[in-house]
């Protein structure tokens, strides 16, 4: 059997169900993850026999309501870099700062503009999955920086009283952080310094490409 996930009439991916032969007949060993980036939405999920999608013929539909934690006020940030006051006081370290993340801001601006070369250097290191899972995650990476109105890697600073605000309302921390917990100075001049270089740090044009999902992640 197979599994069809499709979108506004759209099929994004298909995957095959794996299978298990037991004393009860033939069961359904695990239903494989949402495979692309969830959009806002209604996801129609049809099973079928076969590989081709005849939604008339389909064994059944599922339909799966996905919602954006960001729509709904409840979405968090996640990565960041964190130094101590005392570390980046020093200007030696200011300097080490901004230069580490100039170089990280342009590795991710070669990564939108040559997607196929960063995929292959994370194949190069030998990760664990294989090159379909990494191409696709590679685009969905740049799907999340791109475009950017702030400058790669500013954080907006109501990404961050939201963010604030939700450790707070659930108790991961005990009180409001206050002023100076954070600065984008570092960031904005990373970003100023590449854009005096020409580089583009915004990406204003950029739509991601469609890109197939394998089974498995081969």
């Amino acid at each position: 059997m197979y599994l069809h996930w499709t979108f506004k009439g759209r099929r994004y991916a298909m995957r095959r169900l794996g299978t298990a032969k037991g004393a009860c007949g033939t069961a359904r060993k695990r239903l494989p993850f949402l495979p692309v980036a969830p959009r806002g939405g209604t996801w129609k999920v049809y099973v079928t026999a076969g590989r081709k999608l005849r939604r008339k013929q389909a064994l059944f539909r599922i339909d799966l309501n996905v919602f954006r934690m960001s729509e709904l006020g409840t979405g968090a940030l996640e990565d960041g870099i964190f130094v101590t006051e005392e570390w980046i006081a020093d200007e030696a370290n200011q300097d080490v700062a901004v230069r580490f993340l100039k170089a990280s801001f342009k590795g991710w601006v070669y990564c939108r503009d040559n997607p196929d070369d960063c995929t292959q250097y994370v194949l190069d290191a030998g990760p664990t999955l294989g090159e379909g899972h990494q191409r696709w995650m590679v685009n969905e990476i740049n799907k999340l920086i791109w475009p950017n109105d702030n400058g790669i890697g500013v954080m907006d600073e109501e990404d961050y009283a939201t963010t604030a605000q939700i450790a707070q309302d659930y108790g991961i921390v005990k009180k409001d952080p206050g002023d100076g917990v954070y600065t984008t100075e570092y960031a904005e001049a990373a970003v100023q310094a590449l854009e005096d270089e020409g580089v583009d740090v915004k990406g204003e044009g950029f739509e991601a490409p469609e890109v197939e999902v394998t089974e498995g992640g081969e």
